[in-house]
């Protein structure tokens, strides 16, 4: 078999059990569109794999493997020495066995209450409060779910198995680094404490990056009528790390980040009331066992009002 050849044969079982926003689809359509013959080979494989899933198809086949010797060998030299590779899913078994979850667990917070754990492979998950994931470990990757708040993570390098936490519409990949992700209301952002990460956002037809480095934050910030923005931002990436040692460190923050972030440690959520119009951003370091303090000193810090209602639920209305 043609080494062009091989690689579409190896490039349609791949493709046969991902799914449409699988990041191994953008390979493969550079893959592709890199070289006509590579178009036509996979358009070979495509072709051949939908004569044999009608009830003619293996019937087809047989036929071929009577003729005569020189046309059966060179049958099987060709298309069909791969396409069986197919058919018997040796490959897509292989693939399989690779991704199949060897290691699983479902991490969930209290309110107030941040939450250390040691993973299969040693890396360190801290979830702040309020906050869940889902950690999945196979023999080809490391996967995290953020579904809700925020996590920092200190990863033990593994060349064989990247480290990819997924937050919405945000997907970080990591060899072994250290780094914080926080899902906000209008964004999701992401800080580096050290190593390398990429970040990666939006469908494989489309898709942007950004590589991350020693103490850099970025950025995915959502809007109601636009499509969402990845970038980097001015920010002091320590920061993102101050609920592992009991604080909420809070730099220029809007109201929205404010009431999500403090939402984390109440009972009761801290909610906006009425148009915030050009609101005022707010830069401290809070000790999270006085939240209800802050609260009340939030007024002398921004033009905003705090009110506490009779079921704790406080509500924050610029003035």
């Amino acid at each position: 078999m043609s080494g062009v050849r091989e690689e579409a044969a190896r490039w349609f079982t791949r493709m046969l059990g991902t799914e449409v926003d699988d990041p191994e689809r953008g390979r493969f359509e550079a893959w592709l569109t890199s070289n006509p013959a590579h178009a036509r080979e996979y358009a070979a494989f495509e072709e051949f794999w939908q004569r044999l899933d009608s009830p003619q198809g293996w019937e087809t086949v047989g036929q071929g493997l009577d003729r005569k010797r020189e046309q059966r060998r060179r049958l099987l030299k060709n298309h069909l020495g791969a396409i069986l590779l197919v058919s018997i899913g040796g490959e897509a078994a292989w693939w399989q066995w690779r991704h199949t979850a060897i290691w699983e667990v479902a991490l969930r917070s209290e309110i107030g209450q941040p939450r250390r754990a040691i993973l299969d492979d040693g890396s360190q998950l801290t979830l702040g409060a309020t906050s869940a994931a889902e950690v999945s470990y196979s023999r080809a990757e490391r996967r995290i779910v953020l579904q809700q708040g925020e996590a920092a993570f200190d990863v033990v390098r593994d060349a064989e198995r990247p480290f990819i936490v997924e937050a919405g519409d945000i997907r970080v990949t990591v060899l072994g680094t250290r780094f914080a992700v926080n899902r906000l209301v209008d964004r999701t952002r992401v800080s580096v404490d050290h190593g390398c990460v990429q970040i990666e956002t939006g469908p494989f037809w489309r898709r942007r990056r950004i590589q991350l480095q020693d103490g850099e934050v970025a950025e995915l910030i959502f809007s109601p009528n636009a499509e969402a923005q990845l970038a980097r931002v001015q920010r002091n990436a320590a920061g993102a790390f101050a609920f592992e040692s009991g604080f909420i460190d809070l730099e220029n923050a809007g109201l929205a980040e404010i009431a999500t972030t403090f939402s984390r440690y109440r009972k009761a959520p801290v909610v906006l009331a009425g148009p915030l119009g050009s609101e005022s951003r707010v830069t401290a370091s809070v000790n999270i066992a006085d939240v209800e303090g802050f609260l009340r000193l939030l007024p002398k810090m921004a033009t905003v009002d705090v009110r506490f209602e009779a079921n704790g639920k406080a509500v924050l209305q610029r003035h």
